[in-house]
């Protein structure tokens, strides 16, 4: 499968050139009804080669962009193996494509840039963080995302602590200790010696100074798994600023994959609610205040101009229009006209490029649109 991750963004919104095609197109994962996202996409693929038609392209060129596109309306068992939703977006030298975990409409879109908006939920949400098990027998790490879970253990991580420490076995390490009132064991009854938590301290920095080789952006979360005495100990020995202050208490050997992808999503929820209150909350307290915009028209301006600090634009809804950014005029239009775009996203694209974040109104929200703006 074919994730869609923040990085890509980056690379969607930095590629501008002479034509760029953008396709959503709603699929099912299982079942008979996965193949009539095929059919869709058959169908917009055919409305897009008419359009650039018209825009006087050669037949050569359309069949030469459209090629990869049109591959998979052929390809049967690739809709099979489908998310939520398909995304793709074709220019004259590239082409890119991703499954998504998110509903979209259907939309098709030509223009000199990648059509983004249908993405906001992808961009505001913690797409994957990094999931640390601790057991008595081993140590795994795990890639999580919206999509699933992976195994990313690297061969050479630390991943026993009996021989970390220099003991062959539990019992051996009891044995070397005078018997069993050392370390009471990976149950997590009770406290532990002054020693026994030296080791552990030590052996949890080496898998923190692990854990910087898989682990290139700091801003992704790291959550810890492991019975309730250890967390302590791995908190104090972290030298990251990601690790999460909450954590999943348990033996993550009895975990299945699902399991810990389903936990880890339940720790992380709280701290993407609270980025979006954050955003409502500083939006709120402006609204009074020349820092606020709420005219979809001053909004598209801005964002051009670089003012566009925080972006609120409502879910799945199209204005279009045309923006001439040497008059500051912005014409809205209740229907599609030729050369037309969606205004809502020219101020997503032109937020986003110029360092600014986007959120999605809640359903209650009564503007058509709203900003906070720089000085």
């Amino acid at each position: 499968m074919r994730r869609f991750l923040k990085n890509d963004l980056t690379n969607l919104l930095n590629h501008e050139s002479e034509l760029c095609i953008s396709i959503f197109v709603p699929t099912q994962e299982v079942g008979n009804e996965a193949q009539q996202g095929r059919i869709r996409l058959k169908n917009m693929l055919e409305n897009i080669s008419q359009e650039l038609k018209k825009k006087k392209y050669k037949s050569d060129t359309i069949q030469e962009m459209l090629k990869p596109a049109k591959d998979f309306v052929d390809d049967i068992p690739f809709w099979s193996h489908q998310s939520k939703s398909l995304a793709i977006f074709i220019s004259l030298d590239d082409f890119f494509y991703y499954q998504l975990p998110i509903d979209v409409d259907e939309m098709m879109m030509i223009n000199h840039r990648f059509y983004i908006k249908p993405l906001i939920r992808m961009m505001n949400a913690i797409d994957q963080a990094y999931v640390i098990g601790v057991s008595q027998k081993d140590v795994k790490v795990f890639h999580w995302t919206t999509y699933g879970i992976e195994d990313v253990t690297p061969d050479d991580f630390p991943t026993n602590i009996w021989d970390e420490l220099g003991y062959d076995t539990p019992e051996r390490h009891l044995q070397n200790n005078g018997g069993t009132k050392g370390v009471k064991g990976f149950h997590g009854h009770g406290g532990i010696e002054e020693n026994e938590r030296a080791n552990l301290f030590q052996f949890f920095r080496k898998i923190d100074h692990s854990m910087n080789e898989i682990i290139e952006d700091q801003g992704i979360p790291l959550i810890f798994i492991g019975v309730q005495y250890l967390f302590p100990i791995y908190k104090e020995a972290n030298t990251k600023n990601n690790l999460l202050a909450d954590f999943i208490e348990g033996n993550p050997d009895e975990f299945t994959q699902d399991v810990i992808h389903k936990k880890a999503e339940e720790l992380l929820t709280p701290y993407f609610e609270e980025r979006l209150h954050k955003a409502y909350q500083k939006f709120n307290a402006n609204q009074s205040s020349d820092k606020v915009l709420t005219e979809l028209k001053e909004i598209a301006v801005a964002s051009y101009f670089k003012k566009v600090d925080q972006l609120f634009i409502p879910k799945k809804k199209v204005r279009w229009g045309k923006v001439n950014i040497t008059d500051t005029e912005v014409d809205i239009h209740f229907e599609h006209q030729d050369a037309d775009e969606d205004i809502y996203d020219f101020a997503v694209y032109h937020t986003l490029i110029n360092g600014g974040q986007v959120f999605e109104l809640h359903a209650s929200d009564v503007i058509e649109a709203g900003a906070v703006v720089r000085f």
